[in-house]
């Protein structure tokens, strides 16, 4: 703009007015954002999301809670409340909240590196539990062998001698219904992983579930079809063919849930939060209404209707429903307590955060009381001091995961 310098007699030129420090000061701070803007990244789906979810953590650290329960004092007016919602099991809540959080650990890994960088450590994580699992094995088959407290565990005469063993430890056929059972079956769900993540991340799921419902379903008519367990085991508990959908729906979930959580929840909350709470209602009476103790109300089902819907060795769909339910309820549930206090948690709360935060490593540690208990099966002990060595169990475990005892050498 042409500028008249009052009383400087050069009437008509131009002068330069030299800027404010103000505007220096905008255009340096407009120049280092567009730089920013220049060498940042865009931001990924996985962004939308926290790195750890302390209601997950919770719903872990409760599913941890009802493992123990289950192997160190499953006859417990304490492990009876704690499974007062019928049908939900320390499996299907372990096996289900795994494969979510792997999906969501796995969706950040592959956003930020590479597909191959996120199935190495997923092999190399199977790698490390199934080191684990077989020196367990040997240890409590050898306690079998010398004491034959450990009733559930196969002999080496059973399993075929040992040159048998030798073998079908490491092949995962040998195993032990006294809680030898699910970290195998979590290890090959690890194992399989890789190509389930080769489904996700090339945008198909419903692939994925279709190739993982088809022996879900074959294993609903034919349960021993594809048993992987070596009989001299016992009866099957868990049936890969079945519970590999479990794990590999939820893995799906977990892999996309910045779409569910950005894109679907927001659109259809209003009326898909209300519907969840009404059916969960509706299917907790009516399996409460299912106990022995209630039959002579005459509310139980026609015979045989249980048993087609609900079942733990082939995890059959009423069971799986109503557990991915009862996690989707307890979530949101535990979500709206966080965001009312603002993030705070009790003592209660921090401790199974605490807990499901180090799952593996409380699963593992959980073994010596849940293999003491068997060990003692045998031992008549007052019902009073059954309670308390519940709560032992149970305090010991948060307070193991706490101080990260022996953290270097019990894997997380």
């Amino acid at each position: 703009m042409p500028s008249n310098a009052p009383g400087s007699g050069n009437s008509g030129t131009e002068t330069m007015v030299p800027p404010r420090p103000l505007d220096v000061q905008e255009n340096l701070t407009h120049a280092v954002v567009a730089a920013s803007r220049l060498k940042s990244p865009p931001r990924t789906m996985a962004a939308w999301l926290p790195k750890r979810d302390v209601a997950i953590d919770i719903l872990r650290g409760w599913a941890i809670v009802l493992m123990i329960l289950s192997h160190v004092g499953s006859t417990t007016y304490l492990s009876t409340l704690a499974h007062l919602p019928r049908y939900f099991t320390a499996a299907d809540c372990f096996v289900l909240l795994s494969g979510l959080t792997l999906g969501m650990v796995s969706r950040r890994r592959v956003e930020e590196g590479a597909l191959g960088t996120a199935n190495r450590r997923l092999l190399h994580r199977a790698r490390t539990l199934w080191l684990i699992h077989c020196g367990l094995m040997v240890f409590v088959i050898a306690v079998h062998e010398t004491t034959s407290l450990l009733r559930e565990v196969p002999s080496l005469a059973s399993a075929g001698g040992l040159l048998n063993v030798a073998w079908k430890i490491p092949a995962l056929r040998l195993q032990s219904n006294d809680l030898m059972n699910i970290l195998p079956l979590y290890i090959m769900f690890l194992v399989l992983s890789p190509v389930a993540l080769w489904f996700l991340s090339a945008r198909k799921p419903l692939w994925l579930l279709l190739l993982s419902g088809l022996p879900y379903v074959a294993a609903q008519i034919w349960p021993y079809a594809g048993r992987w367990t070596d009989p001299a085991c016992g009866h099957q508990v868990f049936s890969l063919m079945a519970w590999q959908f479990a794990f590999f729906l939820a893995l799906s979930i977990g892999y996309y849930r910045p779409e569910i959580s950005r894109d679907l929840w927001p659109r259809h909350r209003r009326w898909l939060a209300p519907t969840m709470f009404g059916v969960f209602a509706v299917v907790f009476v009516v399996a409460q209404l299912q106990r022995p103790t209630l039959a002579r109300l005459g509310m139980a089902l026609p015979p045989g209707t249980e048993s087609f819907f609900v079942g733990k060795e082939t995890c059959k769909f009423g069971q799986l429903s109503y557990c991915l339910l009862f996690l989707g309820v307890a979530y949101l549930v535990v979500r709206a307590y966080l965001r009312r206090t603002g993030g705070a948690m009790g003592r209660g709360l921090t401790a199974l955060a605490t807990v499901g935060r180090y799952s593996l490593y409380c699963f593992l540690a959980h073994l010596t009381f849940g293999l003491t208990a068997r060990a003692l099966s045998g031992v008549h002990i007052p019902d009073p001091i059954l309670e308390v060595w519940d709560l032992v169990a149970i305090a010991c475990v948060y307070l193991l995961a706490k101080h990260q005892v022996l953290a270097k050498y019990i894997p997380n």
